[in-house]
């Protein structure tokens, strides 16, 4: 099996506090996804180094105080990922 993101496959989600308002924020999906509609599919669309080829990076967004980050989830071989989320 090939490395792929646990969050984006189903497999895991993300839950993290708005670092400024300490709600729940909301995954909105890959950073990828917002440039246009191929770009999840062609590789580094977004001129990331070799650094950051095991990273996928979702977009997050707290829907109470609209605060945005960029957080990055690790790509592991799908046979780690219940070691990762246990």
């Amino acid at each position: 099996m090939s490395p792929s993101c646990p969050v984006c496959d189903g497999e895991g989600f993300i839950e993290r506090p708005c670092p400024k308002c300490q709600s729940i924020m909301e995954d909105c999906g890959t950073i990828s996804d917002y440039y246009d509609p191929y770009s999840p599919y062609e590789e580094n669309k977004l001129g990331f180094e070799d650094d950051y080829s095991d990273e996928c990076h979702h977009f997050l967004k707290c829907t109470s105080c609209e605060y945005q980050e960029d957080y990055p989830v690790r790509i592991m071989e799908q046979r780690k990922w219940d070691e990762f989320y246990d």
